[in-house]
């Protein structure tokens, strides 16, 4: 299955750890919905400290996509992209 434009870009980013590249595939107004924190985290800033935080503590060699929660093409990396959606990852043990 070949993956939407913006979801491989975010795969690129947390395959090669590469924040510059996270930092271009968020929009200004990003809104961030994380399973931990119960309320929308709002803007670009905040969206990837969360992210690069996630990033460095989940990203391990064990780290794998088990499935997505929402269909990738709601996926927003832009202000010009549709709507954005968060997609799920697990790590597995």
């Amino acid at each position: 299955m070949t993956l939407p434009a913006p979801l491989a870009a975010w795969h690129h980013v947390v395959q090669s750890r590469d924040l510059a590249a996270l930092g271009r595939l968020l929009a200004d107004d990003v809104v961030f919905h994380s399973p931990v924190v119960h309320t929308p985290q709002r803007g670009k800033e905040i969206t990837f400290q969360y992210l690069a935080g996630a990033m460095q503590v989940l990203n391990t060699p064990q780290f794998r996509y088990e499935r997505r929660d929402r269909p990738a093409p709601a996926m927003r990396c832009s202000s010009s992209a549709p709507r954005s959606t968060a997609s799920r990852s697990t790590a597995s043990t």
